[in-house]
């Protein structure tokens, strides 16, 4: 429980980077001696990440999105998606992959619903609301009796960061959740269930500079959890994680991360720092690569 307070009070820390970044629009485009042009701001939201780490090494697919409504401007849907994540961590001899991941933010400028009723009426929140799904988690401690299968998992949010874009949320909500134990063996039969019939909660906050240099999130859930062996029990898991980046090749931008985590249920903190490199990466709105005119070189 003493790291879950460490991690609540990091919260500050990462609201003041969203504070301190969003308000400055960055020049986008650098200019070499020759004339060419180059990228000096990054999308972190859709790109092909390699990552190699003092953990080890994996891959992730990121993707965002914001969707439009023509009959209601001041209404989006922000959707944020991780795709056929895989992580193999050689220090701690462990194994994750994840198959899908998304979270979906509802956002209206005046903080509007509305109420399906016969009359259809508006209410009006201080906070977006959204959701959170994840399936298809499987992790492995090498030399352990048994794997775990995250079936599902979603969680019911709401957002007080209220941003119209991707630079920063603080969001809060509440989670069900039912994981699998297998058998190493045939990685079939059950041994366990894990289910949360949202009885645990999740605080969750993100901020990235305008630039998309820099990144900085936290992440803390806890609650009671049923174990078909042991019964309901407490869980806490916490995580933080700073990303900058250090360097681009031909565009493709080359950060450096660190973090650390704890998991309540494994009684254990795990620290991390590494590289990630952007096979794939969307080039940002604002970058424009179209070379100068002669005369202007």
């Amino acid at each position: 429980m003493g790291a879950a307070k460490v991690a609540l009070a990091a919260l500050g820390l990462v609201l003041s980077a969203a504070g301190g970044t969003a308000h400055a629009e960055p020049t986008c485009t650098g200019v070499t001696a020759s004339g060419g042009r180059f990228a000096t701001c990054f999308d972190p939201g859709n790109r092909l990440l390699l990552r190699v780490s003092t953990d080890g090494f994996g891959a992730v697919l990121q993707l965002r999105h914001i969707i439009h409504f023509d009959d209601e401007p001041d209404l989006v849907w922000k959707m944020e998606h991780t795709l056929v994540e895989t992580s193999y961590l050689g220090l701690w001899q462990r194994y994750g992959a994840r198959l899908y991941s998304g979270r979906y933010l509802r956002h209206a400028r005046d903080g509007h619903i509305i109420l399906p009723f016969s009359t259809a009426r508006k209410l009006f929140l201080p906070f977006d609301v959204g959701a959170e799904a994840d399936v298809g988690t499987l992790s492995q401690q090498i030399g352990d009796d048994t794997a775990r299968l995250g079936v599902v998992r979603t969680a019911a949010l709401i957002d007080i960061g209220r941003s119209e874009n991707f630079a920063r949320h603080l969001a809060f909500g509440t989670v069900a959740r039912w994981d699998l134990d297998l058998t190493n063996e045939t990685m079939i039969d059950v041994v366990e269930h894990h289910v949360a019939p949202f009885s645990t909660a999740v605080a969750d906050a993100y901020a990235e500079s305008s630039s998309g240099l820099t990144l900085a999130a936290l992440r803390v859930e806890g609650g009671t959890v049923w174990s078909s062996e042991t019964g309901w029990a407490p869980q806490v898991s916490a995580g933080a994680r700073l990303e900058r980046v250090i360097i681009a090749l031909n565009d493709r931008p080359m950060s450096l991360f660190g973090g650390v985590r704890y998991d309540s249920e494994r009684d254990e903190v795990r620290g991390e720092v590494g590289l990630g490199f952007a096979l794939f990466q969307r080039r940002d709105r604002r970058v424009n690569l179209t070379p100068l005119p002669t005369a202007a070189r």
